[in-house]
């Protein structure tokens, strides 16, 4: 089985389109069984505007405010599970209506943490999904270690996810291979409130001032040693299950997701 990612992105400056008939449409358009787990996530720009009113967005911070190149909203990230990603034909292209430009990605999919109760994910959770571009100096397969062995384990230790998913990019299906993000990062946080309130987005356990700093420093100096600031854009989603193709083992924290002072 095969796990593909379209991404609908629209101009600053386009009007948003409506989430309700994107959602209602994606339901006609992959009611087929073949399609055998189906999601679409839609833009929180309400929660993203809170974020980064309250405590700024870490790529926008580490830019220096520049703008990236080509300013782009979210519109939808549309994920399908197939048997083959061949014969999807124009699968994604209903969202051609609603958006500016369409590009669609296989990618191999690493669930690296998935903390639910019995009941199954949290309800009014919200997610971040990056989609990042590595640092040039880099090749893919360090970018890719660094990322598994480096950065994710700083990222679960100071950061509150119940989920934390790994897209590697295999091969582009929809539009220029040659801008297409080397991988794109799924994380998924229990309430906005977790990726909002700087405390609780850093792991500070102690409600000082100095440990939110020394918690932002590694964060921050980490990310753009594997990561192109400038090029890797990351949304703030809320996702809506269509078809569900698995059930991942259920680990239950045994302890606070919050990272400790070092």
């Amino acid at each position: 089985m095969e796990k593909v990612v379209y991404v609908a992105t629209r101009n600053d400056g386009t009007p948003a389109p409506s989430a309700s008939t994107i959602l209602s449409n994606a339901r006609e358009v992959f009611a087929d069984d073949r399609y055998r787990g189906v999601s679409v996530q839609l833009p929180r720009r309400d929660v993203e505007e809170e974020r980064d009113r309250v405590r700024g967005g870490v790529l926008s911070q580490m830019s220096s405010g520049e703008p990236s190149p080509e300013p782009r909203r979210l519109v939808a990230l549309v994920t399908l599970w197939v048997d083959s990603a061949d014969e999807l034909g124009q699968a994604g292209g209903f969202l051609n209506e609603f958006c500016d430009e369409v590009t669609g990605y296989v990618v191999t999919e690493t669930v690296s943490r998935w903390w639910v109760t019995a009941d199954g994910p949290p309800a009014g959770g919200v997610n971040a999904v990056s989609l990042l571009h590595r640092n040039r100096t880099m090749t893919r397969e360090r970018f890719l270690q660094h990322w598994a062995e480096v950065h994710m384990p700083i990222s679960l230790r100071y950061h509150p996810q119940w989920r934390y998913v790994r897209n590697p990019v295999v091969r582009t299906l929809v539009g220029d291979s040659t801008r297409a993000p080397d991988a794109i990062a799924e994380e998924g946080f229990a309430t906005p409130r977790d990726l909002i309130d700087p405390m609780r987005f850093y792991g500070v356990d102690d409600g000082t001032t100095e440990t939110l700093e020394i918690n932002k420093k590694i964060v921050f100096d980490d990310v753009p040693v594997f990561l192109d600031v400038a090029s890797t854009a990351t949304f703030v989603t809320q996702e809506h299950v269509i078809r569900t193709p698995w059930t991942p083992y259920a680990i239950p924290a045994a302890e606070p997701v919050a990272g400790k002072r070092r």
